[in-house]
């Protein structure tokens, strides 16, 4: 029984003197797997609880540093990072925190802009503010939970149930809607040709008058005046319209009580007007005998006036 005694207090003693002397968690290096110099950069996150202390820290799938500690400061995580010299990022390279698998462990993924090397290379102590946290399962989790407590699905569930009482006792007319735009998309789908031609036109002209914007420009110019002039004479416009509407229900008044004199007339015009026609090849002949009888006549009988009194006969 002693002897059991001094073996107990034996390994505590021995269990205190390595926990006193020996290194700590606290003091365990977390920069391992960094060989050879090195440089730090910190990446400002909105969250980094799943990121661990010595976590990777990598470039194009390769561990190129080590998460060295985190701390906070205004209401976001400051990941502090040790990164191999050997791995140059330049200016304006991106982090990401990203998982390995969908429940592995996080890890900080740095993506270097499309123009590397353009502006330069990080050499140490910068602070990269370009980054993005990638959904974890607890996002999706969440996310889907939302749409199962009155979400999506309730939605979907509230628009069924309205489509069913829209078309309760109509299901014909809803066959028949359906049929009929069916039958409008064939017919679009028919002649898409044309649509696409008109279209393209559309777009020609489009182009046209883009070409000839300083022309419709200069032409509006021009225009202005004349425009703000028929706008201050607008009164003056609607005055006469006015008057020529009545002017023409006056003028309908009097063609509507003149109408049997009018029409009267015409009828006792019509046998001068068909003996006319008739004399329509011989008429002209006639006149310029008369105008060569007149003035023979005025030879012969010279004098101030002279009664004459004859019959014209027309071959």
């Amino acid at each position: 029984m002693m002897r059991a005694a001094r073996l107990a207090a034996g390994a505590a003693i021995a269990a205190t003197t390595v926990a006193a002397c020996g290194p700590g968690l606290q003091s365990l290096s977390v920069g391992r797997g960094v060989s050879g110099p090195s440089y730090r950069l910190t990446a400002v996150f909105a969250d980094a609880a799943g990121l661990p202390i010595g976590g990777r820290v990598e470039l194009h799938d390769v561990t190129v540093g080590r998460v060295s500690s985190l701390t906070t400061q205004g209401f976001h995580a400051y990941v502090h990072m040790v990164i191999s010299r050997s791995a140059r990022l330049p200016v304006g390279t991106r982090a990401t925190l990203a998982l390995t698998t969908p429940l592995g462990e996080e890890y900080v993924d740095l993506l270097p802009p499309a123009a590397a090397g353009a502006g330069g290379y990080l050499a140490g102590g910068e602070v990269i503010e370009a980054t993005h946290r990638s959904p974890d399962v607890e996002d999706l989790l969440s996310a889907f939970s939302a749409v199962l407590n009155g979400g999506g699905i309730g939605q979907i569930s509230t628009i069924v149930k309205q489509l069913d009482l829209a078309l309760h006792g109509r299901a014909r007319t809803g066959r028949a809607l359906i049929a009929r735009l069916n039958n409008v998309l064939s017919q679009l789908n028919a002649h898409s040709a044309a649509i696409d031609r008109t279209l393209a036109q559309v777009a020609d002209l489009a182009s046209e008058l883009a070409k000839q914007h300083k022309l419709l420009v200069r032409a509006l110019t021009a225009l202005r005046p004349g425009i703000r002039d028929l706008h201050a004479d607008t009164a003056a416009f609607t005055n006469l319209l006015t008057r020529l509407s009545t002017l023409g229900r006056t003028a309908t008044q009097v063609l509507g009580s003149v109408q049997g004199a009018f029409l009267a007339d015409l009828s006792d015009l019509a046998p001068t007007l068909d003996t006319l026609v008739s004399l329509r090849g011989r008429l002209g002949s006639t006149l310029v005998g008369l105008r060569k009888f007149a003035s023979l006549l005025d030879r012969a009988i010279p004098g101030d006036y002279l009664d004459l009194v004859g019959n014209i006969v027309v071959p």
